[in-house]
């Protein structure tokens, strides 16, 4: 049984290091972090954290405490273990940003090489149209559909995602403007990338509006925590239920901007889980 960690923290802005050999039995469902590592911060840890792995995808996850006083990774870990394939041995180390609250985890295999993360391949749906077709009249929703293959990753500067590798005949328009992929954590909020819009110089309004993929609009709030990060609140359950979204489906947020980067709407293009696949 484990309960939330409330009193524990961390000191300063520094990052702060620590790592760990993964063995199964004792980390597939849960991360115990080393009590010394803990023991030398003295500032506040956040319930919630972030994994985020040398491909610069992330993971969001939760700090709880066990009865015994020792501080775990837990929610969110048993899915970065899987997708990362984790196996007996594997050398990880955890670089912790507080301002953020982020862990950087790389992770080396036994022959003492990097293992590089598997990226998302993303299947994109792509209309095609013949000349047949154009001259013919038939109408925008009865062109035939096909799904493309998109890989795509984050820069690890300022956390943009990017196609990086694609199918042949794929086709995906990466948007003009700014924007970030994000796995959705809860019902309730979902993360905005701090990185996206702290490289770009972006202006939130605390009342944005999301619009879907019909153009339909949906008012939300955005709101900042005591850690700095930002997250889409008040409002977002309603888009997360009238659009059946589950937890670990992903969202392509795209920011349109005005001029002086003021950024009154957000556009979402939902991946579900299903669309998804790693290589």
């Amino acid at each position: 049984m484990v309960k939330e960690s409330r009193h524990r923290s961390f000191s300063d802005n520094h990052e702060h290091e620590f790592f760990k050999v993964y063995i199964p039995r004792f980390s597939s469902q849960q991360l115990v972090i080393p009590p010394a590592f803990v023991r030398h911060l003295n500032e506040r840890i956040p319930k919630d954290v972030i994994l985020e792995d040398n491909a610069g995808r992330q993971w969001h996850c939760r700090l709880e405490e066990s009865e015994g006083g020792q501080l775990a990774i837990t929610n969110g870990w048993q899915s970065f273990a899987i997708q990362h394939s984790l196996e007996t041995g594997d050398f990880l180390t955890f670089k912790y940003n507080n301002t953020h609250s982020i862990f950087t985890v790389n992770i080396f295999g036994r022959n003492g090489c990097i293992k590089e993360g598997k990226l998302d391949v993303i299947l994109v749906k792509k209309e095609k149209e013949t000349e047949e077709e154009h001259t013919s009249g038939i109408p925008d929703h009865a062109r035939q559909k096909k799904y493309s293959e998109i890989v795509l990753r984050r820069t690890k500067k300022s956390g943009t995602v990017v196609e990086c590798k694609t199918c042949k005949n794929a086709a995906y328009v990466v948007p003009k403007n700014p924007y970030f992929v994000t796995t959705i954590g809860s019902k309730y909020f979902v993360y905005v990338s701090g990185y996206v819009v702290k490289s770009n110089s972006i202006e939130l309004n605390t009342d944005m509006t999301l619009c879907d993929e019909k153009g339909k609009k949906w008012p939300v709030k955005v709101s900042w925590g005591k850690d700095g990060r930002v997250n889409i609140s008040k409002g977002w359950i309603n888009y997360y239920n009238n659009h059946n979204l589950n937890v670990g489906d992903k969202c392509l947020i795209e920011f349109i901007c005005t001029r002086g980067k003021k950024c009154n709407e957000m556009k979402v293009q939902v991946i579900t889980t299903d669309q998804i696949k790693t290589v």
